[in-house]
C-alpha cells in the first residue's frame, strides 16, 4: 500500500482529489435541495396548497446530473399543481440544465473556435461530459431568439444626436447542397456595428469603449434589405432627420449605399483599409512608406499624393502598377479617406468627444477567428454572432438565465455517481481510510437543515 501511495504523481493526485470533491459537492447538493423542500413544506400556507405526491427530478449541473426529490401540491386558488421548491428556487419547468451551465455552455460556445471545442473544455476541466455539442448548439439558437425578442420588445423615447454605423463583410462558408458549394465555397455576410460614440472603459480611464446601441449581420440578401433593417432599428430610436449617420467602411459598393437611406449622412473610408492599402504599395521603402503613413495621418492629402509621385518614379516595373492604384485611389476618395472629425468642422459640429472609426473591422476579426475554416447556416451563424456580441458588451448572462432547456441528450450519460467515483479511487490507492460521514447529509435537526431553518427563521429570503 505505502508503494502505491509512493507511486502516484502530484497530477493524478490532484485529479483524484478534485473528482472526489465534485461528487462530494453533488451529493450535498441534492441534501440541501431536499431539506430546503422539507422547509417549505412546515412553513407553506395550508389554507391554499395541499400536499400530494413526492416527485422526482433531474437536473443536468456544473456537477454533473442530480436526482432530487420533491413534493408536489394542489394550489387551491388556482387549481393547478405545482412544486414551491422550484418555485423558490425559480426552476422552470421541465427545465433540464441549470442555468450556470446553459451561461457555461453558451459562453464557451461563443468564444469558440467549435461546439464541440466548448463541450470538451468543460469536460476537460470537470472529469466528465455534462452536455454534447449538439445541446450546446440548441441553446446558442434558443439565447439568440430570447436576444433577437428582447430587441424587438425595447421601447425608448426617440432623441436626437449623432450615431455611427461601422459596416465590413464577413466571407464565411455555408452549408448547403454539394452543388452550389462547388460553385461557391464562401459567401459574404454583411456586419453592421451601430453605437452612440465613446466613452472611457472606467473612471479616470485613458482607454475608451464605444457606446453600443445594436450589431446587425445579414448573412444572404441584397444590401437594400441590409440598410432597410439598419434604418428600421435606428428609426425606432432616433428622429433620423435631425441625427446625423457616419457610416464607416471600406470601398464596397453595399456600404456606401447606405448614404441614399439617411437625411443626414456622411460616409468615411475606414483609415484601417487605407493604411493597409499604403503598406502593400510602399512596401519596397521603408522610408516612403513611413512619409506616407504620416501625412496619412495628419490628413495632409497633398503631401501624401507628393509622395506617392515620388515613389513611382523610384518603383520598379513590378511595384510600379501598384502605386499606380495606390494614388489613383487617394485622388478618387479625397473627400471619403479625409478624417471625418474634419469634415464635421467644416460643417459646423461640436468634434468633442469624437474618436477614430474602426469598431466593425475589430468586431469582424472577433468574429473571423470562431467561424475560420468551418461552414455554416444562415441560422447558426446568425445565432453565434447574437450570443458572441452579447459576451462582448458583457451581457450575455442576463439571456442564458432565461433559456429554457429541455435537450434530451444524445451523448452518453456520465458514467459514474458520486458514491462510484469515491469508490473507485479509495480502492485503487487502498490506503486504510478510517471511514468516516459527510456532515452535509444530516438530517433532523443538526447539519444545512438547522443551518437553513436558522437563516430562513431571521427573515432571509429566498425569493
Amino acid at each position: 500500500m505505502e508503494a502505491k501511495w509512493n507511486g502516484i504523481s502530484f497530477e493524478e493526485l490532484e485529479a483524484l482529489v478534485f473528482r472526489l470533491v465534485i461528487a462530494i459537492v453533488r451529493q450535498a447538493l441534492v441534501g440541501i435541495l431536499e431539506d430546503l423542500d422539507k422547509y417549505f413544506a412546515l412553513v407553506r400556507d395550508r389554507s391554499r396548497y395541499k400536499a400530494e405526491e413526492i416527485e422526482e427530478r433531474v437536473l443536468d449541473t456544473l456537477f454533473g446530473a442530480i436526482r432530487f426529490k420533491r413534493r408536489c401540491y394542489l394550489d387551491l386558488v388556482t387549481g393547478e399543481r405545482v412544486h414551491l421548491l422550484d418555485q423558490r428556487l425559480k426552476l422552470k419547468p421541465y427545465q433540464r440544465v441549470s442555468s450556470g451551465l446553459v451561461k457555461a455552455a453558451v459562453t464557451l460556445a461563443a468564444q469558440g473556435p467549435s461546439y464541440r471545442a466548448a463541450r470538451d473544455r468543460i469536460e476537460e476541466i470537470m472529469g466528465e461530459r455534462l452536455i454534447s455539442h449538439e445541446g450546446i448548439r440548441q441553446m446558442v439558437l434558443k439565447a439568440s431568439e430570447i436576444i433577437d425578442k428582447a430587441r424587438v420588445e425595447e421601447k425608448r423615447p426617440k432623441k436626437r444626436g449623432m450615431v455611427f454605423v461601422e459596416a465590413d463583410g464577413l466571407w464565411t462558408g455555408k452549408q448547403g447542397k454539394k452543388k452550389r458549394r462547388k460553385k461557391q465555397k464562401k459567401e459574404e455576410s454583411k456586419l453592421g456595428v451601430v453605437h452612440e460614440g465613446w466613452r472611457p472603459r472606467y473612471p479616470g480611464s485613458q482607454e475608451y469603449e464605444t457606446i453600443p446601441l445594436f450589431k446587425h449581420l445579414q448573412t444572404r440578401g441584397r444590401p437594400e434589405e441590409f440598410w432597410e433593417k439598419v434604418y428600421e432599428e435606428l428609426d425606432r430610436r432616433y428622429e433620423l432627420e435631425f441625427t446625423l449617420v457616419v457610416i464607416n467602411g471600406d470601398r464596397a459598393d453595399w456600404i456606401r449605399k447606405g448614404l441614399e437611406y439617411f437625411p443626414q449622412a456622411i460616409y468615411q473610408y475606414d483609415r484601417f483599409h487605407v493604411v493597409r492599402e499604403v503598406q502593400r504599395a510602399l512596401k519596397w521603402d521603408e522610408s516612403l512608406k513611413a512619409k506616407a503613413l504620416d501625412a496619412l495621418r495628419d490628413n495632409e492629402l497633398d503631401r501624401l499624393i507628393r509622395i506617392i509621385d515620388q515613389a513611382e518614379k523610384l518603383a520598379n516595373e513590378q511595384d510600379k502598377p501598384k502605386v499606380q492604384a495606390l494614388k489613383n485611389l487617394v485622388e478618387q476618395n479625397r473627400e471619403y479617406i479625409l478624417d471625418y472629425r474634419i469634415r464635421l468642422a467644416a460643417l459646423g459640429y461640436d468634434l468633442e468627444g469624437l474618436r477614430g472609426l474602426g469598431s466593425a473591422e475589430s468586431n469582424v476579426g472577433k468574429f473571423k477567428a470562431r467561424t475560420r475554416g468551418r461552414s455554416w447556416s444562415s441560422e447558426g451563424l446568425s445565432a453565434l454572432a447574437n450570443v458572441l456580441f452579447k459576451l462582448i458588451s458583457g451581457n450575455l448572462n442576463f439571456y442564458t438565465q432565461q433559456v429554457n432547456s429541455r435537450i434530451k441528450h444524445t451523448e452518453e450519460k456520465v458514467v459514474a455517481s458520486a458514491a462510484k467515483v469515491i469508490r473507485t479511487a479509495v480502492h485503487a490507492a487502498e490506503p486504510a481510510i478510517r471511514r468516516g460521514h459527510f456532515p452535509c447529509l444530516d438530517r433532523g435537526t443538526d447539519g444545512y437543515a438547522e443551518l437553513f431553518r436558522q437563516i430562513l427563521r431571521e427573515g432571509f429570503s429566498l425569493y
